[in-house]
Order: C-alpha cells, then sequence, then structure tokens
C-alpha cells in the first residue's frame, strides 16, 4: 500500500506503482489461501489498485509530455526558425553577457520583444578552435548581415554548440515596443 501511495505521488516514475501493483497481487493470493490465518486483505487491495491507477497517471502524463500537449512554452534557441517573434525574460539591451538556452515563442501578432532575422553557423566544419567572446560576438553580428546593429541582438554560441552542433548563431531584430 505504501509504494502505492509513493506510486500516485510520482506516477512519472511508473517503478513504484508497478511495484505496488506486483506485491498488492501477491499479498492478496497469500492472504486469500491462507484460509483467515492472514490479515490484511483490504491493504493488499488498495496497495494493487493504488499501482493500477498511478500506472496509468504515469503513463498518461508520460504520453502528455512526449506530444507536447504539456509543454512550458519554451523553445531552444537554437531551435528558432527565421520569422518566429520571442519574449526573452531579460534584457537584451544589458551589457553582460548572459547564456541563454530558452526563449518563450509568441503569435508575431502580439505583443514581443524581438523577432528571429537569421541563423548560421560559425563553426560549419566544425573545426575551429572556440574563439574569445570578443571575436565570437563580433563574428555572430557580423554573420547577421547588417552594417546597422543598433537594433540586433545575436545569441552567439557556447562552447558545447561549437564543438558538436557548427557553432550556431542566432540573430534577432529588437521589437521597438
Amino acid at each position: 500500500m505504501i509504494l502505492g501511495i509513493i506510486g500516485l505521488v510520482t506516477c512519472f516514475i511508473v517503478i513504484p506503482s508497478l511495484l505496488a501493483l506486483i506485491f498488492g497481487l501477491i499479498a492478496a493470493r497469500k492472504i486469500k489461501r491462507s484460509a483467515g490465518t492472514l490479515k490484511g486483505s483490504g491493504q493488499a487491495r488498495a496497495g494493487w489498485i493504488m499501482g493500477i491507477v498511478g500506472l496509468l497517471a504515469g503513463g498518461t502524463l508520460i504520453t502528455l509530455v512526449a506530444t507536447g500537449v504539456i509543454d512550458d512554452g519554451e523553445t531552444a534557441v537554437f531551435d528558432l526558425e527565421v520569422g518566429d517573434c520571442v519574449n526573452f525574460g531579460f534584457n537584451p539591451d544589458s551589457e553582460r553577457i548572459v547564456e541563454v538556452r530558452s526563449v518563450d515563442v509568441v503569435d508575431c501578432d502580439e505583443d514581443h520583444e524581438a523577432e528571429v532575422i537569421r541563423r548560421g553557423e560559425l563553426n560549419p566544419n566544425e573545426d575551429r578552435e572556440y574563439p574569445s567572446n570578443d571575436d565570437l560576438f563580433a563574428e555572430s553580428y557580423d554573420g547577421c548581415g547588417r552594417d546597422d546593429d543598433s537594433n540586433l541582438f545575436a545569441i552567439a554560441p557556447n562552447e558545447d554548440s561549437w564543438d558538436d552542433e557548427g557553432g550556431p548563431f542566432v540573430c534577432f531584430e529588437l521589437s521597438d515596443g
């Protein structure tokens, strides 16, 4: 029964629910065969029933997450496409370097902070050394393809994506409002 309760609370981890089902059924069978010498059939029944409920809830939760029905609304920054409108959740005008892994993609008809105008790779052959921050951001802004970078914001690759993903960068045009 305890595993059944744990399985219900942590339904996304199916092991406690599975164990509750198995042990509950084994206990119920032993109690039934004992001809009244063993007690606890109600607890055994509660254990296997909560095990089934936990497995069903866990399966449903895993399916909803896997199909994208449950989504935190965040998109990995290097999965963005040209034309996507985003809200950052930080001040892109800040002088300090911020590591950005994901952003909130919104409908372009809604208020938004920026729109993706270009994507590219700075290390497509994955054979270059990771540059200094100054060189990295200079290359990223150059890759945006505009002389006037006053309304631009570029997200440059970190060292992992430099080596493993070709050094992707994303250019945004900041919204006026």
